[in-house]
């Protein structure tokens, strides 16, 4: 009876946590989304509305870490409580008082409620399942990621052509508070941490100083793929739009479609590369073959692709595609990064950890939409800037898809940690 309670609560947590992050990116979305809209309703450059888009990103990563530490010690249910009641609020401005300055300190404000949406699932999510089961629960849960994209561009593109751009927010808005209402009666912690007495293995017994936790080869490799992977997703969140428009004369309705299909393909890249890492675990390969050099290359075939699409002309399908795939190789380290950080972290720090990890990841979001905007504004014609910013992107997913090839090599890095 208490297994058959438990794996049913582990399947309503895991299914909470996917809506949880499909809400958390259909808020990363909507400002690409109404961006053209937006753009001309308050008479902004290129180089504002990226400011605008970076806020979002300015205390990100300082929320993410206070949060990931807070998490060693409180509850996940409540700390993600108030994280999406925080999100959820700050929304109302946007339809009240928009403005530059409104937009910015409403997206900042968002951020510190976003900043530690994804370390924080998983914290929880894990203390449901151990190592060797985390692979494809993972995978389910970052795809919320794209899955909310894939929902929310149709819908807010629909809602702003029929009821302008500020109606975008106040449905976000609403949509938040209903999941909370669910959350807070079907969230639960899991037995790996509820049980004191229970331990995965002798690591979650031990204690690790943050400085080697953070400073190791392996983590360092993981921060610098998780850093590439999110420059190309905010670039996608937050310019992808703009672009179809510019390049290919998309209106308003069919961006949303457009962008879906874009997104949808990285459900079956992510997924295929999530079971085909549990394939290679179930075979005994070890996490240097099953994790590591997987993401590694799937990072470095997102550059390959991002740089075919922008550099040659294949037709409109085809470049759709190229870029589509450019987008979606690089999601796989959502899901196997942070198993990597799990596997070499003790279980009272891994929060803190994958939060630290997510916080430099992050850092990628300030800086994207900067760079793309100066690029834009600075260039002789608008869609230079755009092919640009695209090409950029493709030289750091495979620069970094080659130095985390060599750098993350989890089971040498645990055991160097164990024994120190």
């Amino acid at each position: 009876m208490y297994k058959g309670s438990l794996k049913n609560s582990n399947k309503s947590v895991v299914f909470m946590l996917f809506t949880y992050m499909v809400i958390n990116f259909a808020d990363k979305a909507v400002l690409g989304i109404v961006s053209t809209d937006l753009i001309r309703d308050l008479n902004l450059t290129a180089s504002e509305y990226g400011f605008i888009a970076s806020s979002f990103f300015f205390l990100f990563f300082i929320s993410g870490i206070i949060f990931g530490f807070l998490s060693t010690k409180y509850p996940t249910k409540w700390i993600i409580v108030l994280l999406v009641f925080v999100w959820s609020i700050v929304q109302i401005p946007i339809i009240l008082w928009p403005s530059f300055c409104v937009l910015v300190i409403c997206r900042i404000l968002l951020g510190i409620g976003e900043g530690p949406a994804y370390p924080i699932a998983i914290h929880a999510l894990y203390k449901w399942f151990p190592d060797q089961k985390r692979n494809v629960v993972t995978m389910l849960i970052s795809q919320g990621g794209p899955v909310g994209i894939i929902c929310a561009a149709p819908i807010l593109a629909w809602i702003t052509s029929t009821y302008g751009w500020k109606s975008t927010f106040l449905f976000l808005s609403v949509i938040g508070i209903v999941w909370l209402i669910f959350w807070c009666f079907l969230g639960k912690e899991g037995p790996l941490v509820a049980q004191p007495e229970v331990s995965e293995n002798i690591q979650d017994t031990v204690h690790v100083s943050y400085k080697k936790l953070i400073l190791n080869r392996t983590t360092l490799g993981v921060a610098f793929l998780c850093f590439s992977a999110y420059w190309i997703l905010t670039l996608l969140l937050t310019w992808l739009p703009a672009y179809l428009k510019i390049s290919f004369g998309i209106d308003a309705l069919d961006m949303g479609m457009w962008v879906s299909a874009i997104v949808l393909i990285t459900i079956p890249v992510s997924v295929g590369g999530a079971f085909l890492s549990q394939y290679l675990v179930n075979r005994s390969y070890n996490s240097r073959y099953s994790r590591a050099l997987l993401v590694s290359t799937f990072i470095t075939l997102g550059g390959v692709c991002t740089f075919l699409a922008v550099n040659y002309d294949y037709g409109m399908l085809a470049g759709f595609l190229l870029l589509a795939l450019g987008f979606a190789f690089p999601n796989l380290v959502f899901s196997l990064g942070p198993a990597i950080i799990a596997e070499i972290t003790p279980i009272q720090q891994r929060g803190a950890l994958l939060a630290i990890v997510h916080a430099i990841a992050t850092s990628a979001g300030i800086i994207s939409p900067l760079v793309t905007g100066w690029l834009i504004d600075h260039a002789a014609i608008p869609l230079t800037g755009y092919i640009q910013a695209y090409l950029l992107s493709a030289g750091l997913l495979c620069a970094t898809g080659i130095l985390g090839a060599f750098l993350i090599t989890p089971s040498i890095t645990k055991q160097k940690l164990l024994m120190s």
